[in-house]
């Protein structure tokens, strides 16, 4: 893990060579060893990093810590690059020298706390089926309203009504600034989409829809993607599949398999078709925050990941590409679209671990 300290005078540049005023400290958990270097930072996604794999729980920065902004950047250390959490801190100059040993202190204290997989009494998870039914319930709803000539504003004002009448709030509202209930993204957009009086659906679009819901204290997460009309047989296939690979990451879902072997059932059935499994956003644990640990990629990476246990509640959601994997993040700052302009689909649900396996709560 490492903690990345940006100067004031800094906040708002974009990423650059220049480097003379960046300090990095690295963590290792292997040998307690604290390290300063001056370092190139590459911004790798945007302000929702809280889909990222590399997301260790931004939250806990921005909204308990009061930190200005979390994002996830890419570190060049000598010859070797590595991924890791930082923060933007808005202070001015720092003085190392007493400020070290301190550092330490806090930095392995938010690490016990950032890696905290959080299990879940059979209560709380009775709750989280409420909000994930109010969840399952409007999602289905927008779906039926989703068709020609309608706008994305339009589908989010349904959804903040309909949340209202079930005495909800929204979870995507406000969350890090985003500024609507629904995440809703058109053809070659992965996800984050801002909906928008101007984006109207038309036929032979497909469109994602990305919803959740706070209830009693607890959040519930769900996805879609919707054909509107008839849609060419490439375009239905990747529906298809993409829902289709999420119910085989969740049949994995079980005591005694590793979250790897969720990644991997998700991996298996996109990549036998050909399709582009996006890397820079994934599934996560849901409970009281929206985003918990643990991470749930879409794809295999070094090691087994944290063991699964009764109690344990995710989000599984692959996002997956006609074309290429990679992605790019547009000028609004949130929406996600193909770097080859090809669709993508999206599908979610929220999902509980039993002694008997995976409950789907986001399904009425």
């Amino acid at each position: 893990m490492e903690f990345l300290v940006i100067p004031q005078k800094l906040r708002n540049r974009c990423p650059s060579t220049d480097h003379e005023s960046i300090i990095v400290f690295r963590l290792c958990f292997c040998d307690c060893d604290l390290r300063r270097h001056g370092s190139t930072v590459h911004t790798v996604t945007g302000p929702h990093a809280g889909r990222s794999d590399d997301d260790f729980g931004a939250g806990l920065f921005e909204d308990f810590l009061r930190f200005e902004k979390f994002f996830i950047a890419k570190l060049r250390v000598g010859n070797n690059y590595q991924c890791g959490p930082a923060v933007k801190l808005a202070v001015g100059h720092f003085f190392f020298s007493s400020f070290v040993s301190r550092l330490e202190i806090i930095a392995w204290g938010l690490i016990e706390c950032l890696r905290m997989i959080q299990l879940k009494s059979a209560r709380e998870i009775e709750i989280m089926k409420g909000a994930s039914k109010i969840v399952a319930e409007i999602l289905l709803e927008l779906r039926e309203q989703c068709r020609e000539g309608v706008t994305t504003a339009d589908l989010d004002r349904i959804a903040e009504e309909l949340i209202q009448k079930k005495k909800a709030r929204p979870a995507f509202k406000g969350y890090r600034g985003f500024p609507a209930c629904v995440c809703i993204s058109i053809n070659e957009e992965v996800v984050h989409g801002i909906p928008s009086s101007k984006r109207i659906v038309q036929t032979g679009d497909v469109v994602g829809l990305d919803f959740g819901v706070i209830y009693d204290g607890y959040y519930g997460d769900a996805a879609m993607t919707v054909p509107i009309g008839k849609i060419r047989p490439e375009v239905e296939n990747l529906l298809k599949i993409t829902e289709q690979s999420l119910y085989r990451g969740i049949e994995q879902a079980r005591p005694g398999n590793f979250i790897s072997d969720i990644s991997a059932a998700i991996q298996r059935c996109a990549e036998a078709h050909h399709f582009g499994i996006v890397r820079e956003f994934c599934g996560h644990g849901i409970g009281r925050s929206l985003h918990e640990d643990p991470p749930v990629l879409n794809y295999l990476q070094n090691g087994k990941g944290p063991k699964i246990k009764a109690g344990l509640v995710l989000a599984i959601e692959p996002m997956i590409n006609l074309g290429t994997e990679k992605v790019k993040i547009l000028d609004d700052g949130w929406t996600v679209i193909t770097l080859d302009g090809r669709p993508s689909a999206h599908f979610e649900h929220t999902i509980a671990v039993t002694p008997d396996g995976p409950e789907i709560l986001t399904r009425v």
